[in-house]
């Protein structure tokens, strides 16, 4: 099992690129039509989504790997080079394109199924997300260490429903230059994760590197 410290940079790297308070604008604009209810209801399913999808690529991520006759070492350069292009794109002034709202604003399923696409997945729970995990999981083979992972990945869940369950307040007290300041940040974040994939993945391709 890894250091105590590893996982905590687990955790900080999960926040980092699942980045829930980076989507709150996002959040805000998709349920712009929802009442507070409808919108903790939207939350709730976001987080969740977030969960599920990372703990089904612990516990299956890297048979997905095999499946498709990919290295995990590959993996973890590419992985890498990803993680690090969506830090550039956090850091780099830009303006995001917002999903558009549901058309029927009467449908609840319609209001609620946002929370699984686009926020929960590609959002938050894409590429980025499932790399970390399957990259970190590939560490250590031990029950272990496979419940610390599970643990950060429910811990990050919690965190992830908490931001969006408060986004409105947040929205309103951080300002628009809070939101930028705490997305250049993340993307520091995400953006020396990245490096540290590929270096690895690169001594485990070339091991004269080592």
């Amino acid at each position: 099992m890894l250091e105590v410290s590893e996982y905590a940079k687990l955790v900080a790297g999960l926040v980092a690129i699942v980045n829930p308070v980076g989507k709150i604008p996002t959040f805000i604009n998709l349920t712009e039509n929802h009442t507070r209810e409808e919108q903790h209801r939207v939350s709730m399913i976001a987080a969740a989504s977030v969960l599920i999808i990372l703990l089904i690529f612990l516990v299956a991520g890297e048979v997905i790997l095999k499946f498709f006759g990919i290295g995990v070492n590959s993996f973890s350069v590419a992985g890498g080079i990803l993680i690090f292009l969506l830090a550039l794109s956090m850091m780099v002034p830009g303006k995001a394109a917002a999903s558009p709202a549901p058309d029927s604003e009467d449908d609840l399923h319609i209001k609620h199924s946002i929370g699984v696409v686009p926020l929960g997945t590609p959002m938050m729970a894409g590429p980025g997300a499932i790399t970390t995990v399957v990259v970190y999981a590939h560490l250590h083979d031990s029950i272990h260490h496979y419940l610390m992972i599970g643990t950060a990945i429910v811990a990050v869940s919690f965190f992830t429903w908490g931001i969006l369950r408060m986004a409105p307040t947040i929205g309103e007290k951080v300002g628009p230059m809070g939101m930028t300041i705490i997305s250049r940040v993340m993307g520091l974040i995400m953006g020396a994760i990245a490096v540290e994939f590929i270096a690895k993945g690169l001594r485990g391709l070339f091991p004269v590197l080592q």
